[in-house]
């Protein structure tokens, strides 16, 4: 069961900054170069889960602090795709709560 938003108030020039932001985001993955700059990230995030891997499972294993390393940087840039990907959702609710 998902956790109830906590929703706070926000002043006009507050929701007018968030749905900017929010349509740019939605406007980035519009974008047509949108497809290879995802593919190039996924990309990215196989090397860092194979070198992780690597490293683990070598002799000398993987150091704690290079592997909370990996580990962030690879959250990290999922966490950029979902972000951009949700954005367009998220508008839509703005705009939803707006037109109430």
């Amino acid at each position: 069961m998902a956790r109830p938003r906590l929703v706070r108030s926000l002043s006009d020039e507050d929701k007018r900054a968030l749905m900017k932001t929010q349509a740019e985001l939605v406007a980035l993955t519009k974008h047509p170069a949108w497809p290879t700059y995802m593919t190039v990230l996924e990309k990215k995030v196989d090397r860092v889960e194979i070198e992780m891997l690597t490293r683990a499972f070598s002799v000398t294993g993987i150091e704690p602090g290079q592997a909370h390393f990996l580990r962030g940087f690879r959250e990290g840039v999922r966490y950029m795709a979902r972000v951009c990907a949700g954005a367009e959702d998220r508008l839509e609710s703005i705009l939803k709560a707006e037109g109430e």
